[in-house]
């Protein structure tokens, strides 16, 4: 992701490895939580455990596969 994104002069990217923090990924001012999983024994996606997101702009769902992978953003709806 860093690869992608480097290229663009007016992006800046920060990556947090593991539970270091209230999200994972950071682009410009957008905190992003990043769920990766794969497929269960009933042929769905299923993520373990969404921590709380309250400090994250958007949720960003990652599905694995054996020759694929899967990506759906979602922002974050607030009250």
């Amino acid at each position: 992701m860093r690869y992608i994104f480097s290229k663009e002069q007016s992006i800046s990217l920060v990556y947090q490895d593991g539970n270091q923090g209230d999200w994972d990924i950071k682009i410009n001012d957008a905190k992003i939580e990043a769920e990766i999983s794969s497929l269960d024994v009933k042929n769905r996606f299923q993520n373990k455990h969404i921590k709380d997101t309250q400090h994250c702009d958007y949720i960003c769902f990652i599905g694995v596969v054996p020759n694929a992978l899967y990506m759906r953003l979602e922002k974050i709806k607030r009250d």
